[in-house]
């Protein structure tokens, strides 16, 4: 009997589940369109962003649905993310692009891949997840183009001298030492 009654509920449990699975898919469908298109249409002028220290609450609220649906759907929701995730970076590059000068640009998107980068990790996204891996590599390449820019505004002449010499030494033949040369440096060591 018990097992009957088990059996039984298990049925009706699944009944319920399905019924509302089916409610909720059309909802979440929407919201999602809705997320979709609102990152799409959102101009920089519109939004309000306070500071380039700040990351922005559409990144926040994005990265949580994103978090969210991969949770629930799985590889299913794969295209639907894939679309949120390039408008999303669409649209932190368009407000990026308000800001007057190059290195506030990519604090700006610095402080929004992180942003996005740690509520996948507090969600415990799979680590060879693509959107995760995407946004990472978005975080090292601003990172490395901000200290970059950052080294720059004081080691111009520095840079300027290195990089002359790189392409110096790309482009001149290296000649084989000679025994004179060879013999200097086993004497030094």
């Amino acid at each position: 009997m018990h097992a009957c009654r088990a059996d039984a509920s298990g049925t009706v449990l699944s009944h319920f589940l399905d019924h509302c699975d089916s409610l909720l898919k059309p909802r979440l469908a929407s919201l999602f369109a809705a997320n979709l298109d609102s990152a799409r249409r959102a101009a920089p002028y519109r939004l309000s962003v306070n500071s380039v220290n700040t990351p922005h609450n559409t990144t926040h609220r994005n990265a949580d649905l994103s978090t969210d649906l991969e949770k629930l759907h799985g590889p299913a929701a794969r295209k639907a993310l894939d679309d949120l995730r390039r408008e999303i970076d669409a649209l932190i590059d368009r407000v990026a692009a308000s800001f007057k000068n190059q290195k506030e640009r990519y604090v700006f998107k610095v402080n929004n891949y992180d942003q996005i980068v740690t509520i996948f990790h507090e969600r415990r996204v799979n680590e060879n997840d693509a959107a995760l891996r995407h946004f990472l590599d978005k975080l090292k390449k601003d990172r490395e183009l901000f200290v970059e820019a950052e080294l720059l505004t004081c080691f111009a002449k520095l840079i300027q001298f290195v990089k002359h010499a790189e392409q110096h030494m790309d482009t001149t033949p290296t000649t084989p030492r000679t025994s004179a040369a060879r013999s200097c440096s086993s004497h030094s060591r």
